[in-house]
């Protein structure tokens, strides 16, 4: 793959700062981006940007526009998790999930597809979740909020079929990362027909995330799948029995699938 410019969302650590190290060590021009920046970074120029931000994205976009001339490649991972009953989710965290996941991603497409279209090319990677497929109890809004994110991309791979700009989400397993540090929570949970298995929820979810792949791996994976020509429409990377989920999913009945996917939140 030739040189390339990079921007990629979310790379303050995890996969986002796996992508881009990956990427600037194979000699592209990565620019990162999170809410908190450090000072001086060696691998890479990381803007301050916060997604929810419409004129954060689009303040960095135009900066890398007036420093490198064009926009190849757009790796959309700034992402935020939540956990808790429905009954009990605060409406305000819901819409922190909300425009961190769902507006970030269009901030972002809304402020590089000019530049895109205009050349006439580009790949726009969107990091989502096997949960987009698959619903999970306690993590309903999470899901939805990927779910969404996945049909947005959908519909811009056929609003752009005439063009050279190809789109893909990355419908990712369990990665090791710090993303159990950051989750937001239902805090003081005390109603005991949800408190203990919560809790349980809580630190399952805790110990799959601890032996997820590595963030270097799933980086590498998604670094091949860039040097494709086109883009699938989501390309799913993860441990062997989280993508065997999603072809579980639609050999057995809807009934089942919800019965077996129950059970381990119980």
């Amino acid at each position: 793959m030739k040189k390339q410019v990079i921007f990629i969302t979310g790379t303050s650590s995890g996969l986002g700062k796996a992508m881009a190290e990956l990427c600037y060590e194979n000699g592209h021009i990565v620019y990162g981006s999170s809410r908190n920046p450090p000072a001086e970074n060696p691998y890479f120029k990381e803007l301050k940007v916060d997604v929810t931000d419409q004129q954060s994205v689009q303040n960095a976009v135009n900066y890398i526009l007036e420093k490198e001339g064009r926009l190849d490649i757009v790796i959309n991972n700034a992402g935020l998790g939540i956990i808790g009953p429905i009954e009990y989710l605060d409406v305000a965290d819901v819409n922190k999930v909300w425009h961190t996941n769902v507006n970030g991603l269009l901030h972002v497409l809304q402020a590089v597809l000019p530049s895109m279209r205009h050349h006439n090319v580009g790949k726009i990677i969107s990091i989502s979740s096997i949960a987009a497929v698959v619903a999970l109890p306690f993590r309903g809004v999470y899901c939805a909020s990927k779910a969404a994110g996945d049909k947005i991309i959908q519909s811009l791979r056929m609003e752009l079929s005439q063009t050279n700009i190809s789109c893909c989400s990355i419908q990712a397993g369990d990665i090791k990362t710090s993303i159990n540090e950051n989750r937001l929570k239902v805090k003081d949970l005390e109603d005991p027909f949800y408190a203990d298995i919560v809790k349980r929820t809580n630190q399952h979810i805790d110990e799959e995330v601890n032996k997820g792949m590595s963030a270097q791996a799933v980086a590498l994976e998604i670094y091949r799948l860039l040097s494709h020509d086109k883009l699938p429409i989501t390309y799913v990377v993860g441990k062997p029995i989280q993508k065997l989920s999603l072809w579980i999913k639609r050999i057995v009945s809807e009934s089942l699938f919800e019965k077996i996917i129950a059970s381990y939140s119980k």
